[in-house]
């Protein structure tokens, strides 16, 4: 290895003034310059990525959700985003979806196949192991089949959590069947009925389970994947008119004068809390309607008003402040109550 060694100014024929001289111009530079190529380099990035996310969403928005996998509010958010640019998502399928997420070729437009190790209580071994098999030996035919060649390396918890979010739909009977058929012992179902042909192989005589109601249905996606994607309690919702008429969060964007306040309808998906540089704290709601998926803030005293009220599934009528941030909108909460509609599930 060579020895490094300390050239004094003077060899190399400057003085000691020209020499503190230089250095002070390095110094200057190094104050700006370094900031400048930075924000150089992410100029470039963030047009390659505006240009990506533009031209070839589905491969965009497919690579970001495999980075946030894990990550229930940005998963939520993608779909959202996704919904709003009607790009189809396919939903979890274990013969059509891999164990990340991928984009796909749909009848009419590429779209982006959903994850099968973004599932809750799946994870990312099991969802490979599961593509493995079916690259392996084909399709899986039914629940059955499935339990038979997963033996061993699916639990119980992961293929309920499959079921829910309709990774079997057109293999079972319905996704209630389904989840009864995973949850017992050995494959049989006990529904309080016996038949001479119930010890025999391969036979099933018993009359399968009726479907869950369209808000159990969406109820138990939510456990599965962390949020609504097929649909959302609010689908029927309309907006109503009145001295507060309340609306979705849609309503407010792209209106060139936005109103001091207004009244909104959502879901809640999930939140944080954190510590504002002034030393109090705020809130960071993911929320949800029918039409998409969006953040907003409450502050501390706001907040306080309403913590009691947030939970997941919990749909609202929330208070709001907009405002603009740049092109987007910010949603600020100043009060919430809870929200009841006809045929409306009510949160645990």
């Amino acid at each position: 290895m060579p020895t490094i060694r300390a050239i004094h100014p003077s060899a190399a024929g400057l003085s000691a003034e020209h020499a503190s001289e230089v250095f002070d111009h390095i110094a200057q530079f190094a104050s700006y310059g370094f900031n400048k190529s930075h924000a150089a380099a992410y100029a470039v990035i963030g047009f390659e990525t505006a240009a990506l996310k533009a031209h070839h969403a589905p491969e965009f928005m497919a690579a970001a959700m495999n980075m946030a996998i894990g990550e229930v509010k940005d998963l939520a958010v993608f779909a959202g985003q996704l919904k709003a640019r009607a790009i189809p998502i396919l939903a979890p399928h274990v013969n059509m979806c891999a164990a990340r997420f991928a984009p796909i070729q749909g009848k009419t437009k590429r779209g982006v196949a959903y994850a099968l190790a973004a599932l809750r209580g799946v994870g990312m071994a099991a969802a490979t192991a599961i593509e493995a098999e079916r690259t392996a030996n084909g399709r899986f035919t039914s629940l059955a089949d499935f339990k038979t060649r997963m033996h061993g390396q699916i639990d119980k918890k992961a293929t309920v959590s499959l079921i829910q979010a309709g990774a079997f739909d057109g293999l079972v009977a319905s996704r209630a069947d389904g989840v009864a058929l995973a949850e017992e012992r050995g494959g049989q179902v006990s529904v309080h009925q016996m038949s001479l042909f119930d010890t025999a192989p391969g036979i099933d005589t018993r009359t399968p389970l009726p479907e869950w109601s369209r808000a159990e249905l969406l109820d138990r996606e939510f456990d599965a994947l962390g949020f609504w994607l097929s649909g959302h309690p609010l689908e029927s919702f309309r907006p109503t008119r009145g001295a507060k008429p309340l609306t979705f969060v849609g309503a407010l964007r792209g209106r060139e004068h936005l109103p001091r306040q207004a009244d909104i309808v959502a879901s809640v998906v999930d939140w944080e809390t954190k510590g504002t540089k002034s030393g109090k704290m705020m809130a960071i709601l993911t929320l949800s309607d029918a039409e998409e998926t969006f953040e907003a803030v409450a502050f501390e005293e706001e907040w306080a008003g309403m913590r009691d009220l947030i939970r997941k599934k919990a749909t609202l009528a929330f208070t709001v402040q907009p405002g603009k941030d740049g092109d987007d909108l910010r949603i600020t909460l100043t009060g919430a109550q809870p929200y009841t509609a006809p045929g409306l599930k009510k949160a645990a």
